[in-house]
Protein backbone atom coordinates (compact mmCIF):
# COMPACT_ATOMS: atom_id res chain seq x y z
CA UNK A 1 0.00 0.00 0.00
CA UNK A 2 2.27 3.16 -1.47
CA UNK A 3 -0.02 5.74 0.07
CA UNK A 4 0.85 4.85 3.53
CA UNK A 5 4.08 4.84 2.97
CA UNK A 6 3.79 8.37 1.66
CA UNK A 7 2.20 9.02 5.17
CA UNK A 8 4.82 7.75 7.24
CA UNK A 9 7.32 10.06 5.43
CA UNK A 10 4.26 13.30 6.42
CA UNK A 11 4.20 12.36 9.82
CA UNK A 12 6.72 14.06 12.78
CA UNK A 13 6.43 12.50 16.06
CA UNK A 14 6.30 15.48 18.69
CA UNK A 15 5.19 13.66 22.71
CA UNK A 16 4.73 10.30 23.73
CA UNK A 17 1.89 10.26 26.10
CA UNK A 18 1.00 7.25 27.67
CA UNK A 19 0.24 5.16 25.56
CA UNK A 20 -0.39 8.38 22.84
CA UNK A 21 1.98 9.46 20.34
CA UNK A 22 0.84 12.57 18.56
CA UNK A 23 1.61 13.57 15.49
CA UNK A 24 2.15 16.51 13.12
CA UNK A 25 1.35 16.21 9.24
CA UNK A 26 0.14 18.63 6.77
CA UNK A 27 -3.06 16.77 4.86
CA UNK A 28 -5.22 17.42 2.48
CA UNK A 29 -9.16 17.42 3.52
CA UNK A 30 -9.19 13.82 1.48
CA UNK A 31 -5.87 12.14 3.44
CA UNK A 32 -7.84 12.94 6.79
CA UNK A 33 -10.76 11.17 6.40
CA UNK A 34 -7.63 8.59 4.79
CA UNK A 35 -5.76 9.16 7.66
CA UNK A 36 -8.83 8.75 10.52
CA UNK A 37 -9.37 5.10 8.96
CA UNK A 38 -5.51 3.62 9.30
CA UNK A 39 -5.80 1.08 12.76
CA UNK A 40 -4.56 2.39 15.95
CA UNK A 41 -5.25 6.00 14.89
CA UNK A 42 -7.74 7.69 17.30
CA UNK A 43 -8.81 10.86 15.83
CA UNK A 44 -7.36 13.18 13.31
CA UNK A 45 -7.75 16.81 14.53
CA UNK A 46 -6.83 20.24 13.06
CA UNK A 47 -4.20 22.70 14.62
CA UNK A 48 -5.70 25.43 16.92
CA UNK A 49 -4.32 28.87 17.67
CA UNK A 50 -4.54 30.04 21.08
CA UNK A 51 -5.84 33.83 21.88
CA UNK A 52 -3.26 36.03 23.58
CA UNK A 53 -4.42 37.47 26.97
CA UNK A 54 -4.12 40.76 26.80
CA UNK A 55 -3.40 42.55 30.06
CA UNK A 56 -5.51 45.85 29.05
CA UNK A 57 -9.64 45.41 29.30
CA UNK A 58 -11.15 46.20 25.67
CA UNK A 59 -14.37 46.56 27.34
CA UNK A 60 -13.62 48.45 30.32
CA UNK A 61 -11.30 50.78 27.88
CA UNK A 62 -14.41 50.96 25.35
CA UNK A 63 -16.91 51.88 28.07
CA UNK A 64 -14.49 54.59 29.46
CA UNK A 65 -14.37 56.25 25.84
CA UNK A 66 -17.47 55.73 24.70
CA UNK A 67 -15.63 54.68 21.60
CA UNK A 68 -17.29 52.74 18.56
CA UNK A 69 -14.09 50.61 18.38
CA UNK A 70 -10.67 50.14 19.60
CA UNK A 71 -7.28 49.95 17.87
CA UNK A 72 -4.06 48.80 19.72
CA UNK A 73 -0.54 50.10 18.27
CA UNK A 74 1.81 47.68 20.43
CA UNK A 75 5.24 49.02 22.14
CA UNK A 76 5.51 52.30 20.23
CA UNK A 77 6.52 55.75 20.37
CA UNK A 78 6.65 57.57 23.92
CA UNK A 79 4.63 60.76 21.99
CA UNK A 80 1.48 58.11 21.50
CA UNK A 81 1.31 56.08 24.34
CA UNK A 82 1.69 59.13 26.91
CA UNK A 83 -1.42 60.66 25.29
CA UNK A 84 -3.79 57.19 25.55
CA UNK A 85 -3.16 56.97 29.80
CA UNK A 86 -3.20 58.83 32.71
CA UNK A 87 -0.39 59.73 34.74
CA UNK A 88 2.18 57.38 35.03
CA UNK A 89 3.36 56.40 38.20
CA UNK A 90 6.22 53.81 38.72
CA UNK A 91 4.97 53.46 42.61
CA UNK A 92 1.25 52.18 41.28
CA UNK A 93 2.74 50.67 38.01
CA UNK A 94 5.31 48.10 38.04
CA UNK A 95 6.04 48.73 34.05
CA UNK A 96 5.07 51.36 31.71
CA UNK A 97 2.52 50.68 29.05
CA UNK A 98 3.90 51.41 25.63
CA UNK A 99 1.38 51.19 23.69
CA UNK A 100 -0.84 53.42 22.01
CA UNK A 101 -4.64 53.24 22.41
CA UNK A 102 -6.93 54.84 20.20
CA UNK A 103 -10.50 55.15 18.65
CA UNK A 104 -10.70 52.87 15.76
CA UNK A 105 -11.64 55.19 13.23
CA UNK A 106 -8.41 57.48 13.80
CA UNK A 107 -9.17 60.22 11.94
CA UNK A 108 -11.31 59.11 8.94
CA UNK A 109 -13.05 61.69 7.25
CA UNK A 110 -11.83 64.09 9.06
CA UNK A 111 -9.99 67.18 6.67
CA UNK A 112 -6.81 67.93 8.09
CA UNK A 113 -4.83 71.17 6.70
CA UNK A 114 -0.92 71.19 7.65
CA UNK A 115 0.34 74.64 6.77
CA UNK A 116 4.02 74.39 7.18
CA UNK A 117 7.25 75.16 4.89
CA UNK A 118 7.35 72.03 2.48
CA UNK A 119 6.52 68.19 2.59
CA UNK A 120 7.90 64.87 0.91
CA UNK A 121 5.33 62.14 1.85
CA UNK A 122 5.84 60.03 -0.86
CA UNK A 123 6.84 57.37 1.95
CA UNK A 124 5.47 54.12 3.59
CA UNK A 125 3.89 56.34 6.56
CA UNK A 126 0.99 57.93 4.09
CA UNK A 127 1.09 55.17 1.75
CA UNK A 128 -2.43 53.85 3.02
CA UNK A 129 -4.53 56.26 0.03
CA UNK A 130 -6.90 53.05 0.19
CA UNK A 131 -8.08 54.85 3.96
CA UNK A 132 -7.52 58.53 3.24
CA UNK A 133 -6.23 61.03 0.92
CA UNK A 134 -3.17 62.41 0.87
CA UNK A 135 -2.70 65.82 -1.14
CA UNK A 136 -0.61 68.83 -2.00
CA UNK A 137 -2.70 71.12 -2.06
CA UNK A 138 0.27 73.80 -3.30
CA UNK A 139 2.75 76.65 -2.75
CA UNK A 140 1.95 79.91 -1.49
CA UNK A 141 3.63 82.37 -3.24
CA UNK A 142 3.05 86.32 -3.05
CA UNK A 143 -0.01 85.74 -1.94
CA UNK A 144 -1.12 83.21 -4.94
CA UNK A 145 -1.26 79.40 -4.85
CA UNK A 146 0.47 77.20 -7.11
CA UNK A 147 -2.27 74.28 -6.52
CA UNK A 148 -1.83 70.05 -7.07
CA UNK A 149 1.99 69.56 -6.69
CA UNK A 150 3.04 65.97 -6.40
CA UNK A 151 3.45 64.74 -2.92
CA UNK A 152 7.29 64.46 -3.05
CA UNK A 153 8.07 67.81 -4.48
CA UNK A 154 5.58 69.52 -2.36
CA UNK A 155 7.83 72.61 -1.11
CA UNK A 156 8.34 76.45 -2.71
CA UNK A 157 12.18 77.88 -3.56
CA UNK A 158 13.95 76.36 -0.45
CA UNK A 159 13.23 72.58 0.39
CA UNK A 160 12.50 72.34 4.40
CA UNK A 161 11.69 68.91 5.92
CA UNK A 162 10.00 70.89 8.57
CA UNK A 163 6.65 70.49 7.25
CA UNK A 164 7.61 66.42 6.76
CA UNK A 165 8.14 65.48 10.29
CA UNK A 166 5.42 67.51 11.55
CA UNK A 167 2.53 65.39 9.01
CA UNK A 168 4.14 62.30 10.41
CA UNK A 169 3.51 63.67 14.09
CA UNK A 170 0.15 64.14 13.39
CA UNK A 171 -0.67 61.50 11.17
CA UNK A 172 1.65 59.08 9.91
CA UNK A 173 1.04 55.18 9.85
CA UNK A 174 3.25 54.08 12.02
CA UNK A 175 4.13 57.51 14.28
CA UNK A 176 1.01 59.93 13.96
CA UNK A 177 -1.93 60.38 16.48
CA UNK A 178 -4.62 59.93 13.38
CA UNK A 179 -3.44 57.45 10.67
CA UNK A 180 -6.71 57.65 7.96
CA UNK A 181 -6.90 61.59 8.44
CA UNK A 182 -7.42 63.04 4.66
CA UNK A 183 -4.39 65.45 4.81
CA UNK A 184 -4.17 68.60 2.72
CA UNK A 185 -0.95 70.13 2.66
CA UNK A 186 -0.44 73.78 1.82
CA UNK A 187 3.20 74.94 1.65
CA UNK A 188 3.93 78.95 2.83
CA UNK A 189 6.76 81.21 3.18
CA UNK A 190 6.50 82.13 6.57
CA UNK A 191 5.21 85.72 5.31
CA UNK A 192 2.23 87.18 6.48
CA UNK A 193 0.49 87.01 2.86
CA UNK A 194 1.34 83.47 2.59
CA UNK A 195 -0.70 82.59 5.22
CA UNK A 196 -3.51 84.97 4.53
CA UNK A 197 -3.59 83.30 1.02
CA UNK A 198 -3.51 79.91 2.57
CA UNK A 199 -6.71 80.95 5.32
CA UNK A 200 -8.66 81.86 2.12
CA UNK A 201 -7.89 78.86 0.47
CA UNK A 202 -8.85 76.67 2.74
CA UNK A 203 -11.94 78.79 3.31
CA UNK A 204 -12.69 78.72 -0.26
CA UNK A 205 -12.34 74.69 -0.15
CA UNK A 206 -14.25 74.10 2.63
CA UNK A 207 -16.19 70.34 2.28
CA UNK A 208 -16.58 69.69 5.96
CA UNK A 209 -17.10 72.71 8.41
CA UNK A 210 -17.14 70.46 11.73
CA UNK A 211 -14.67 68.10 10.93
CA UNK A 212 -11.68 70.06 9.49
CA UNK A 213 -8.57 70.95 11.72
CA UNK A 214 -5.58 73.46 10.47
CA UNK A 215 -2.38 72.72 12.04
CA UNK A 216 0.18 76.04 12.25
CA UNK A 217 3.98 74.97 13.39
CA UNK A 218 4.76 78.41 13.40
CA UNK A 219 4.86 81.92 14.81
CA UNK A 220 5.89 85.55 15.95
CA UNK A 221 6.29 87.12 18.55
CA UNK A 222 4.26 90.72 18.57
CA UNK A 223 2.89 93.02 21.06
CA UNK A 224 -0.61 92.43 21.99
CA UNK A 225 -1.06 96.17 21.87
CA UNK A 226 0.18 95.68 17.78
CA UNK A 227 -2.13 92.65 17.30
CA UNK A 228 -4.74 95.04 17.72
CA UNK A 229 -3.48 97.95 15.45
CA UNK A 230 -1.97 96.48 12.74
CA UNK A 231 -3.78 95.57 9.68
CA UNK A 232 -2.33 92.82 8.21
CA UNK A 233 -2.49 90.98 11.64
CA UNK A 234 -5.80 91.98 12.15
CA UNK A 235 -7.08 90.74 8.92
CA UNK A 236 -5.44 87.37 9.65
CA UNK A 237 -6.77 87.32 12.76
CA UNK A 238 -10.33 87.91 11.11
CA UNK A 239 -9.63 85.12 8.56
CA UNK A 240 -8.83 82.49 11.94
CA UNK A 241 -12.10 83.86 13.07
CA UNK A 242 -14.36 83.36 10.24
CA UNK A 243 -12.83 79.61 10.05
CA UNK A 244 -13.84 79.34 14.11
CA UNK A 245 -17.18 80.90 13.15
CA UNK A 246 -17.66 77.92 10.25
CA UNK A 247 -16.15 75.07 12.35
CA UNK A 248 -12.83 74.33 11.64
CA UNK A 249 -10.72 74.15 14.76
CA UNK A 250 -6.97 75.90 14.35
CA UNK A 251 -4.20 74.59 16.44
CA UNK A 252 -0.76 76.44 16.67
CA UNK A 253 1.89 76.07 18.37
CA UNK A 254 3.11 77.96 21.51
CA UNK A 255 7.05 78.66 20.73
CA UNK A 256 10.34 77.37 22.10
CA UNK A 257 12.30 80.68 23.78
CA UNK A 258 11.15 79.25 27.57
CA UNK A 259 9.20 82.49 27.44
CA UNK A 260 6.49 83.43 29.71
CA UNK A 261 4.03 84.90 27.58
CA UNK A 262 2.25 87.79 28.94
CA UNK A 263 -0.15 90.35 27.70
CA UNK A 264 2.21 93.30 29.23
CA UNK A 265 4.70 92.24 27.02
CA UNK A 266 4.71 89.94 23.73
CA UNK A 267 2.48 86.53 22.88
CA UNK A 268 2.72 84.48 20.06
CA UNK A 269 0.86 85.20 16.99
CA UNK A 270 -1.44 83.23 15.65
CA UNK A 271 -1.47 80.83 18.65
CA UNK A 272 -2.95 84.29 21.19
CA UNK A 273 -5.86 84.31 19.13
CA UNK A 274 -8.63 83.62 20.80
CA UNK A 275 -9.81 81.30 17.64
CA UNK A 276 -6.63 79.42 18.14
CA UNK A 277 -6.00 76.09 20.61
CA UNK A 278 -2.68 77.46 21.81
CA UNK A 279 -0.15 74.14 22.83
CA UNK A 280 3.00 74.25 24.69
CA UNK A 281 5.09 71.15 25.68
CA UNK A 282 6.27 68.96 28.26
CA UNK A 283 9.46 67.03 28.74
CA UNK A 284 8.74 63.05 28.37
CA UNK A 285 11.60 62.08 27.02
CA UNK A 286 14.71 61.59 29.08
CA UNK A 287 17.27 61.50 26.52
CA UNK A 288 20.25 61.61 28.35
CA UNK A 289 18.80 57.80 29.99
CA UNK A 290 18.16 56.94 26.44
CA UNK A 291 14.93 55.66 27.20
CA UNK A 292 12.64 57.02 24.15
CA UNK A 293 9.69 54.70 24.90
CA UNK A 294 9.61 54.71 29.14
CA UNK A 295 8.12 57.93 30.81
CA UNK A 296 9.76 58.83 33.67
CA UNK A 297 7.17 60.35 36.05
CA UNK A 298 9.70 63.41 36.36
CA UNK A 299 9.24 64.19 33.08
CA UNK A 300 5.26 65.82 33.91
CA UNK A 301 6.76 68.88 33.64
CA UNK A 302 7.03 72.00 31.14
CA UNK A 303 10.05 71.35 28.59
CA UNK A 304 12.63 73.69 29.29
CA UNK A 305 12.20 75.29 26.12
CA UNK A 306 8.62 75.34 25.63
CA UNK A 307 6.70 78.93 26.46
CA UNK A 308 3.87 79.39 28.87
CA UNK A 309 1.84 81.94 29.68
CA UNK A 310 -0.87 84.40 28.43
CA UNK A 311 -2.68 82.78 25.74
CA UNK A 312 -0.86 78.90 25.97
CA UNK A 313 -4.43 76.65 26.63
CA UNK A 314 -2.80 73.52 26.48
CA UNK A 315 0.32 70.35 26.78
CA UNK A 316 1.63 67.85 24.59
CA UNK A 317 4.80 65.74 24.43
CA UNK A 318 7.33 68.07 23.17
CA UNK A 319 9.75 65.05 21.73
CA UNK A 320 7.78 62.73 18.95
CA UNK A 321 9.70 59.81 16.81
CA UNK A 322 9.16 60.37 13.28
CA UNK A 323 9.90 59.42 9.69
CA UNK A 324 10.48 61.20 6.42
CA UNK A 325 12.62 61.38 3.48
CA UNK A 326 14.67 64.28 3.27
CA UNK A 327 15.36 66.18 0.38
CA UNK A 328 18.88 66.56 0.54
CA UNK A 329 19.58 62.74 1.07
CA UNK A 330 16.47 60.87 -0.58
CA UNK A 331 17.26 58.56 2.61
CA UNK A 332 14.50 57.17 4.29
CA UNK A 333 15.40 58.89 7.87
CA UNK A 334 14.22 58.04 11.56
CA UNK A 335 14.80 60.85 14.34
CA UNK A 336 13.89 62.31 17.74
CA UNK A 337 11.95 65.83 16.92
CA UNK A 338 11.81 68.50 19.58
CA UNK A 339 9.67 71.55 19.72
CA UNK A 340 6.05 72.74 20.33
CA UNK A 341 6.20 72.62 16.30
CA UNK A 342 5.86 68.80 17.45
CA UNK A 343 3.05 69.42 20.65
CA UNK A 344 0.66 71.41 17.92
CA UNK A 345 0.18 68.45 15.64
CA UNK A 346 0.13 65.25 18.08
CA UNK A 347 -2.92 67.84 19.79
CA UNK A 348 -4.55 68.41 15.88
CA UNK A 349 -4.24 64.29 15.21
CA UNK A 350 -6.15 63.84 18.40
CA UNK A 351 -8.68 66.35 17.80
CA UNK A 352 -8.75 64.62 14.51
CA UNK A 353 -9.85 60.94 16.30
CA UNK A 354 -12.20 62.53 18.42
CA UNK A 355 -13.70 64.29 15.65
CA UNK A 356 -13.96 61.23 13.41
CA UNK A 357 -15.05 59.23 16.44
CA UNK A 358 -18.03 61.40 16.88
CA UNK A 359 -19.73 62.06 14.22
CA UNK A 360 -22.69 63.43 15.28
CA UNK A 361 -21.46 66.12 17.32
CA UNK A 362 -20.75 69.74 15.43
CA UNK A 363 -17.51 70.58 17.34
CA UNK A 364 -16.12 73.95 17.32
CA UNK A 365 -13.18 75.64 18.93
CA UNK A 366 -14.84 76.40 22.10
CA UNK A 367 -16.34 72.92 22.58
CA UNK A 368 -13.48 71.03 21.55
CA UNK A 369 -11.51 72.60 24.19
CA UNK A 370 -14.37 72.21 26.62
CA UNK A 371 -13.79 68.14 25.72
CA UNK A 372 -10.12 67.98 26.26
CA UNK A 373 -10.14 70.21 29.09
CA UNK A 374 -12.66 67.00 30.55
CA UNK A 375 -10.68 64.20 29.37
CA UNK A 376 -7.15 65.87 29.60
CA UNK A 377 -4.86 65.76 32.99
CA UNK A 378 -5.55 68.97 35.02
CA UNK A 379 -2.72 70.56 37.50
CA UNK A 380 -0.23 67.49 37.32
CA UNK A 381 2.87 69.43 35.03
CA UNK A 382 5.40 70.72 37.18
CA UNK A 383 7.57 73.83 35.88
CA UNK A 384 3.97 75.95 34.87
CA UNK A 385 3.74 79.39 36.70
CA UNK A 386 0.55 80.12 38.63
CA UNK A 387 -1.09 82.13 35.87
CA UNK A 388 -0.40 79.30 33.21
CA UNK A 389 -3.35 77.14 32.24
CA UNK A 390 -2.28 73.44 33.78
CA UNK A 391 -3.59 71.53 31.36
CA UNK A 392 -2.00 68.10 29.44
CA UNK A 393 -3.38 66.36 26.82
CA UNK A 394 -5.11 63.01 26.55
CA UNK A 395 -7.09 61.41 23.89
CA UNK A 396 -10.09 60.04 26.45
CA UNK A 397 -8.40 56.65 27.21
CA UNK A 398 -7.53 57.35 30.58
CA UNK A 399 -7.09 54.33 32.55
CA UNK A 400 -3.40 53.43 33.22
CA UNK A 401 -1.96 49.80 32.53
CA UNK A 402 1.08 47.55 33.62
CA UNK A 403 2.54 45.73 30.37
CA UNK A 404 3.19 42.85 33.23
CA UNK A 405 0.11 43.32 34.80
CA UNK A 406 1.76 44.44 38.39
CA UNK A 407 0.19 46.77 40.22
CA UNK A 408 1.20 48.35 43.89
CA UNK A 409 -2.10 50.86 43.73
CA UNK A 410 -5.51 51.15 42.95
CA UNK A 411 -8.40 53.33 40.83
CA UNK A 412 -7.90 54.41 37.27
CA UNK A 413 -4.42 55.16 37.49
CA UNK A 414 -3.50 51.49 38.66
CA UNK A 415 -5.24 49.13 36.09
CA UNK A 416 -8.72 50.10 38.13
CA UNK A 417 -7.66 47.40 40.58
CA UNK A 418 -9.60 47.40 43.90
CA UNK A 419 -8.67 47.23 47.05
CA UNK A 420 -9.99 44.58 49.86
CA UNK A 421 -12.79 44.94 51.84
CA UNK A 422 -12.91 47.87 55.00
CA UNK A 423 -10.50 49.81 52.61
CA UNK A 424 -10.95 52.61 50.06
CA UNK A 425 -8.83 53.83 47.30
CA UNK A 426 -7.46 57.52 47.99
CA UNK A 427 -7.10 59.99 44.83
CA UNK A 428 -3.74 59.36 44.90
CA UNK A 429 -4.12 55.57 44.05
CA UNK A 430 -3.39 53.98 47.89
CA UNK A 431 -5.46 51.41 49.24
CA UNK A 432 -6.27 53.22 53.20
CA UNK A 433 -8.40 52.03 55.65
CA UNK A 434 -11.69 53.63 55.97
CA UNK A 435 -11.36 55.49 58.72
CA UNK A 436 -8.55 57.75 56.68
CA UNK A 437 -9.98 61.32 56.16
CA UNK A 438 -9.09 61.27 52.50
CA UNK A 439 -11.25 58.62 51.82
CA UNK A 440 -13.84 61.13 52.12
CA UNK A 441 -15.88 61.56 48.23
CA UNK A 442 -14.77 65.05 49.05
CA UNK A 443 -10.92 64.41 49.45
CA UNK A 444 -11.37 62.70 46.10
CA UNK A 445 -11.64 58.61 46.66
CA UNK A 446 -11.82 56.55 43.98
CA UNK A 447 -14.04 54.07 45.07
CA UNK A 448 -15.02 51.92 48.84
Amino acid sequence: MPWIMEIQILFTPLVLLGKKTIFAAYLSEDLIESVKKIPRVINCVQNRKFKSMAYYNKNYILKETQWNGLNVRNNTDLHLSLISQGIYDEKLINQYDTNYYYPKSAGKDVDLYILDSGFNLKNEEFSNTHERSVKCEGVAYEGKISENLPLDKCYGDIKKDHGSKVADAAAGIKHGVANKANLHLIVHGNETLDLISNLIFVRDHLKNPHKTVINCSFGEYYTYDRLKSDEILITISDLFKELTNKGVIVVAAAGNDCEILSINDEVTFPCVLDDVICVGGIESINLEENKEKIMISNNYKKASFSNQGYGVNIYAPFFANVSYIPFETGIYTEEIVIGTSFSSPIVAGVISTILSEFPKKKFNKESMFNYLSEVGEKNVLKGLSSKSNNLLINNGKRIVYSRDNIYHGCGNHSGNKKCESEKCCSISGECLNMSDEQCFISEGCQDT
